[in-house]
């Protein structure tokens, strides 16, 4: 069966983007329950089939892809209580929380995004990854240039300058700066109800797996410098 996003699903994240509110959301929860829930989990099991033929271990269960509609807002400015898109991640469950790279995809009314990669690596896993690609620089440079027509540049939080025990001389300098590496893209609006969402989304993660495949073999294997 062919599963896409529906049109009231849309709605529904346009009208809490203009409505962000506790109040509002109470009211609406029956609408959030069948147009926005519902669809979003049914969404992450389409996905979920086309991952089992892509990359296995980064199947994961709707719950866990999901994220929760409610925003953290302790510490942040922002104090608007609700996501107004649909975030979905996945990781290896196999692997420590925070320790894994991943792929993800966002829905909300301006469009639909896709990408993958590692976030923020906590202090341990940061140095394993920096010293996998100070290893193996010109593998990392080689799958972020075969991306790079369509996904732009590598982003993540990064350092100012080279991390010791490197240099400015180093191949992978500028990748030795990062915290975390990922890229993105968007796929435009229309995607976002059509029946090409789920196999756009399944084509965007596999010839993003390479670049997973490096970053969990960098957290697995790459000996711990952390300076």
């Amino acid at each position: 069966m062919t599963v896409h996003f529906p049109q009231g699903g849309m709605d529904f994240l346009a009208d809490l983007a203009a409505h962000n509110e506790r109040a509002w959301f109470q009211a609406n929860k029956k609408r959030y329950e069948a147009e926005l829930k519902a669809p979003s989990w049914a969404l992450v099991e389409a996905i979920n089939a086309e991952l089992a033929q892509i990359s296995p271990a980064h199947v994961t269960p709707p719950g866990k892809a999901i994220s929760r509609i409610n925003r953290d807002t302790r510490f942040s400015q922002d104090k608007t209580p609700y996501r107004t898109q649909v975030w979905g991640g996945f990781h290896d469950a196999t692997r420590p929380k925070g320790g894994a790279a991943g792929f993800y995809f966002g829905i909300s009314p301006v469009g639909v995004g896709v990408g993958a990669g590692l976030w923020m690596a906590p202090k341990d896993e940061l140095g394993r990854l920096r010293s996998y690609i100070a290893e193996h620089p010109a593998q990392l440079l080689a799958i972020l240039a075969d991306l790079r027509p369509e996904y732009g540049e590598v982003q993540g939080e990064k350092l100012k300058r080279v991390p010791r025990p490197w240099d400015l001389e180093h191949p992978g300098a500028e990748l030795l700066k990062h915290k975390g590496l990922f890229v993105k893209r968007d796929l435009g609006l229309e995607l976002a109800t059509s029946e090409r969402l789920v196999p756009t989304l399944a084509a965007r993660f596999r010839e993003l797996l390479p670049l997973v495949r490096y970053l969990d073999a960098a957290l697995d294997r790459g000996p711990s410098y952390v300076r």
